[in-house]
């Protein structure tokens, strides 16, 4: 009997490990990386509430930012901050499911992409009201509506960005392009985190939420896909079987 939950648990951790399968090293990596972002976030959420280290940190990193606007900088960050807004998100999140459903014949991108900036957002907006954060008192250069923590637009530009960067990456077999689109969405993130703070209207912490609650919901839904299709989200196994 012994033996035999032995070899149970040593089959079980061998598929776990276990690249090029559907349920092997990929989920395996996928599933680190959402207790990562989980704990993360959960750090996040814990110091703001209680007031904590992480809370300590913000009024010089937003001293940093504020002393150094300038009106070629403002403007910047003004533009850098719309990438995290719904007039740029929803035709994003829209051409990109379009396009993948056009390549896979599938509209399991679009289901995908929905999961992650949706539930995203949602998630987001009742933290909000649960975590009642009010927003720094810095002297904001726009306008901005309701409670801090965490960061509604780190959040959507985190889930957004990068969960259409795994779309854009499964239509093309080239590494290098894929890299580039993780490269890219990476950099718009940051950009949208730090124009948050820049501009007065989240404190460091806020953003440092946003961007962990994000990409967790991206990573549970990478996870998802391959539990429930076998696969990547994104794509069929066909077309992967095309494009390796």
């Amino acid at each position: 009997m012994t033996d035999r939950r032995h070899v149970a648990w040593r089959d079980f951790l061998v598929t776990r490990f276990r690249p090029g399968t559907p349920l092997g090293l990929v989920l395996t990596v996928n599933m680190a990386l959402l207790l990562l972002l989980l704990s993360a976030f959960s750090v996040v959420t814990e110091d703001v509430v209680a007031g904590e280290e992480l809370v300590a940190a913000d009024g010089p990193i937003e001293r940093f930012l504020i002393d150094r606007r300038t009106p070629a900088l403002t403007m910047l960050m003004r533009i850098c901050t719309q990438l995290g807004s719904a007039p740029v998100v929803v035709p994003l999140v829209v051409g990109v499911a379009l396009l993948g459903h056009r390549r896979h014949g599938s509209w399991r991108p679009l289901g995908f992409l929905a999961f992650a900036v949706g539930g995203a957002t949602l998630t987001s907006t009742v933290i909000k009201l649960v975590v009642a954060r009010p927003r720094p008192e810095s002297g904001a250069l726009v306008h901005a509506l309701g409670y801090a923590f965490p960061s509604g637009h780190s959040t959507t530009a985190a889930a957004a960005w990068l969960s259409t960067a795994v779309v854009l990456a499964s239509l093309t077999p080239r590494r290098a392009w894929r890299a580039g689109l993780g490269v890219v969405a990476i950099a718009v993130v940051l950009l949208v985190g730090v124009s948050r703070v820049y501009l007065g209207v989240h404190a460091p912490t806020d953003v440092l939420g946003g961007w962990a609650l994000g990409a967790l919901w991206v990573a549970g839904g990478l996870i998802g896909g391959r539990v429930l299709f076998r696969d990547d989200p994104a794509t069929r196994p066909t077309d992967r079987a095309h494009a390796d």
